[in-house]
């Protein structure tokens, strides 16, 4: 396996491309600004990285633009996030997935900030040793009856390395080019038979979107707990199939597993841990 830069095809380029148009729509700015933000997002303060004649004609898809450029916005793209979802797109998601939530069956005690953990393939759900950080979630009350949801992902590719078992493995804040960022919101419904108390958390940025189902872990009120779901997403790591052709590879291709942990709480008990 060799590191390279992915060679992007017409389909994903013009995916690229109206992505960085609805961006700019958005957020009602010019290329000159956008390119300034693509040169923050990849950690760059100097915006010759992102040549502004090249970013101009890429957009007006008057040229075919260099490789490296489309990467930059790629990664801007899955640094954005759009705009809060409108009340009435969240109003009838709750009326559609809540048709027979009773009163009090809600998610504004959800609010707040959370730590998120993933779960490798083997773990036991109780084994401490096999859940990894990888992200900050806010869930924001907006008394509409659903959470306004913001997940900022430093691990990428859910790396389970030691490091992210550590209590300091969660960041305080990031510059752009250090994290994904995801919008989107929290829903109540209603699970099975049993009518188990369920979450269900739609989130996107600008190129990418994650599904959670959520529950409260059993006898911990403070922590959800359960299962992402989310399309491919591709990176710069090329492989190479037998017959010599480079391929990219994606970071993950299935579900995977996952707890949030609201911060107070976990701050309370690394303090009770520490006084001990």
């Amino acid at each position: 396996m060799t590191e390279r830069r992915p060679a992007y095809d017409d389909s994903e380029r013009e995916r690229i491309r109206s992505l960085l148009l609805r961006y700019k729509d958005d957020h009602g700015v010019g290329v000159p600004t956008l390119q300034l933000r693509i040169a923050e997002a990849i950690g760059d303060a100097n915006p010759d990285r992102v040549p502004l004649k090249s970013l101009q004609r890429f957009i007006a898809a008057t040229h075919r633009t260099d490789d490296a450029l489309v990467d930059h916005c790629m990664n801007f793209l899955m640094s954005v996030a759009p705009p809060p979802a409108e009340d009435g797109l969240a109003s009838a998601l709750r009326a559609f997935l809540g048709a027979d939530l009773t009163e009090g069956e809600d998610c504004a005690h959800l609010a707040g900030r959370y730590h998120g953990r993933f779960l490798t393939a083997e773990a036991d759900r109780f084994a401490e040793d096999s859940k990894f950080a990888y992200a900050n979630l806010t869930l924001t009350d907006r008394g509409q009856g659903y959470l306004e949801a913001e997940e900022a992902e430093f691990n990428f590719g859910r790396d389970p390395h030691p490091l992210y078992q550590r209590p300091d493995a969660f960041p305080a804040s990031f510059a752009e080019h250090e994290r994904h960022l995801y919008r989107g919101i929290a829903l109540p419904y209603v699970s099975g038979f049993s009518r188990q108390q369920t979450y269900v958390l739609m989130l996107r940025n600008y190129l990418h979107a994650r599904w959670y189902i959520l529950r409260p872990a059993q006898g911990q009120a403070a922590r959800l707990e359960g299962d992402a779901l989310e399309p491919p997403l591709y990176t710069s790591l090329m492989a190479e199939s037998p017959e010599g052709k480079s391929y990219p590879l994606p970071v993950w291709e299935r579900t995977f597993r996952a707890e949030f942990t609201r911060v107070n709480e976990e701050e309370s008990e690394e303090e009770a841990v520490s006084r001990s």
